[in-house]
């Protein structure tokens, strides 16, 4: 028996979401954020190699997992070489400069090789940016649903689909599913299967 129940998302999110008042003291404008620990399997740097190549800017949040050192290495050396390229290690889950790189953000891209449910995409749809993942089934999920999908985790691909966000003028639907994230909800899910499971016994 399978029950799925949906990540949680912070709080802060759900409460940004129509908070339309810019945010200040941003050091780059119009640009890609990718949040989530540094790792190759989720390809910060042919994203990085993407945003240099369109001269597009780029913000990158996250600290180095265990064991991707040389990975964070390479990534390194890309952010010392590109001004439009910015990498913030440490930033407090649902803090408010978390909340405001991501309001502020053209699009939020994970293009990564594989996820289960990535909170952070989940955090993007919930403020209702555009978002880029790369064609595996964890993008197929309806909490998902509109994503951009490049086809692999190539530099060349990664590139075409962020030129069909910038290149876009089509203002987004609301994800009719995210509400599904709010604490109370998935909490209530989680009372219900408990329930459900001791009444079995």
């Amino acid at each position: 028996k399978i029950e799925i129940i949906p990540n949680i998302i912070n709080e802060e999110f759900f409460n940004s979401r129509y908070d339309k008042n810019p945010s200040i003291n941003l050091p780059l404008f119009d640009y890609v954020l990718c949040t989530g620990n540094i790792s190759n399997r989720k390809n910060q740097l042919n994203l990085a190699k993407a945003a240099i190549e369109l001269n597009i800017n780029l913000v990158i949040i996250g600290n180095v997992l265990d064991g991707e050192e040389a990975y964070a290495n390479e990534l390194k050396l890309l952010v010392e070489n590109n001004k439009n390229i910015l990498w913030k290690r440490e930033m407090k889950e649902g803090s408010t400069e978390l909340v405001n790189y991501y309001k502020n953000c053209k699009v939020f891209a994970l293009p990564s090789y594989e996820e289960t449910q990535p909170i952070s995409v989940l955090e993007a749809v919930c403020l209702n940016k555009p978002v880029l993942l790369q064609n595996k089934e964890y993008a197929k999920q309806k909490y998902y649903n509109g994503a951009y999908l490049c086809e692999n985790g190539s530099v060349k691909s990664i590139k075409k689909e962020l030129v069909k966000i910038y290149n876009s003028s089509i203002q987004l639907d609301i994800n009719e599913f995210i509400d599904e994230c709010k604490q109370d909800s998935v909490a209530e899910k989680y009372k219900i299967l408990y329930e459900s499971l001791m009444s079995e016994k």
